[in-house]
C-alpha cells in the first residue's frame, strides 16, 4: 500500500472545499490560495481513520516552502515540485483519526 493521496481540484481551486472517502475513513478536504504567493490545503478526518505517506497537491504556482503539520504540530517532510504541482513526501507514514486535520502551507 503506497499511503498516497493526490490532491488536484479543477473546480474553484482558489477556494474549494470537497467530501472524500478513502478505505478506512472519510472527511473534508478544503483548499485556499491566497494570489500566486501561497496556499493552504487540508484534510479533515471527520470519521475512522487516514494513513498517508505522500501528498501530491496542485498548486498556482511553483513552491518556495512548504509546511506541513498535524492538529498545529509540526510534522518532518520534504518537498518536490512537479509539472502540475509539488509532491510532499512525510519522513514516515501518518496516521490521522478522526477529529484531525492535517494541512499544507505552500508558500
Amino acid at each position: 500500500m503506497t499511503k498516497a493521496l493526490q490532491f488536484t481540484p479543477r473546480h474553484t481551486p482558489d477556494n474549494f472545499k470537497s467530501f472524500f472517502c478513502a478505505a478506512e475513513g472519510w472527511g473534508i478536504l478544503r483548499q485556499t490560495r491566497e494570489g500566486l504567493s501561497g496556499q493552504v490545503s487540508e484534510v479533515a478526518i471527520t470519521s475512522g481513520q487516514l494513513a498517508v505517506a505522500r501528498l501530491h497537491l496542485a498548486s498556482a504556482a511553483e513552491p518556495k516552502s512548504v509546511q506541513v503539520t498535524l492538529n498545529g504540530q509540526p510534522v518532518a517532510s520534504r518537498f518536490q515540485p512537479s509539472p502540475d504541482g509539488v509532491a510532499v513526501v512525510l519522513n514516515g507514514p501518518l496516521l490521522a483519526k478522526a477529529g484531525d486535520t492535517l494541512s499544507v502551507r505552500i508558500g
